[in-house]
């Protein structure tokens, strides 16, 4: 007959199988590029947009000042 410690012991390995599976499952869906986009989407989106849904403007306006800025010390330099 069998020891029942092995029993349990082929059921707790079996357990942690099928739990690292699920774990490589979730982290491939997760580093898939399609969710990595998905998620800089959400994160830009979040940055320009106020709790209620709006456009933050005020960070708008910043961010396009800083890319004029850019964009202004790049065409002075050219000269």
């Amino acid at each position: 007959m069998t020891d029942p410690s092995l029993v349990d012991l082929q059921a707790e390995l079996a357990a942690a199988r099928e739990e690292l599976a699920a774990s490589i499952a979730e982290l491939k869906a997760q580093a898939a590029p399609a969710a990595i986009a998905e998620r800089g989407k959400q994160a830009v989106t979040g940055f320009f947009t106020t709790a209620e849904g709006g456009v933050n403007v005020k960070r708008v306006a910043i961010v396009g000042g800083i890319v004029v800025g850019i964009v202004a010390i790049k065409l002075l330099r050219r000269r």
